[in-house]
């Protein structure tokens, strides 16, 4: 006899909320986060949800994954595009209705269990100027960049001494915090990286302050 389907847990943040939905593992991303997206009146597309550094396609399912069941922690968070003030959406305003709950095998629709305050962290968007496509991370105000470079090196598959991150032409340094360059809570940052020589031979390596 084949087991019944288990519900999966997933933790959706952004900028203001946080979000606990219980859903199907072999429910389509786009599918799960459709209220979400329905609460902002913008595609799926608009947004960007990162799983561990990568951004989540909305034909894939979290089984599609490797996440099939609540032993395994499912962190997902939300970037909207920079131009878009979270301060004035509905998540500002209001909780989330993901749909009705879970009352079976047959039942379809993810649900919201639980809603608190998030810190007011800040958006930064780093664009590659080679391939044109834009990525978004969040740092809290009072966290040096360090770990801003961590994990955007940790996304591209490079070590930190490796790439500098620019704002407005300046390079950030990795021991400033954001409150150093006049940023604050729900500030968005836009960033450009760029590539640096490195003398391996030296030993320069990931985590080494250029």
């Amino acid at each position: 006899m084949d087991q019944p389907a288990k519900s999966i847990e997933i933790m959706l943040y952004d900028n203001v909320s946080e979000f606990r939905i219980v859903t199907w593992p072999t429910m389509r991303f786009d599918q799960i986060f459709a209220s979400y997206c329905e609460d902002w009146k913008k595609p799926f597309d608009e947004f960007c949800f990162l799983l561990g550094g990568e951004t989540l396609d909305g034909c894939e399912t979290p089984a599609a994954i490797g996440f099939t069941n609540r032993d395994l922690e499912i962190v997902v968070n939300v970037y909207q595009q920079p131009h878009y003030d979270p301060k004035t959406g509905p998540l500002a305003r209001k909780s989330l209705d993901v749909g009705n709950s879970l009352s079976g095998a047959g039942s379809q629709a993810p649900r919201a269990l639980s809603k608190c305050s998030m810190k007011e962290n800040i958006i930064v968007s780093i664009e590659d100027p080679f391939t044109g496509t834009r990525h978004w991370f969040q740092i809290c105000p009072a966290k040096h960049f360090q770990s801003l470079f961590r994990e955007y090196g940790a996304f591209i598959k490079r070590a930190t001494s490796t790439f500098d991150l620019r704002f407005k032409g300046r390079i950030l340094g990795r021991n400033d915090m954001p409150t150093n360059i006049g940023l604050v809570a729900n500030s968005n940052l836009m960033c450009t990286p760029t590539m640096v020589d490195v003398d391996w031979a030296k030993g320069d390596c990931d985590g080494k302050v250029i």
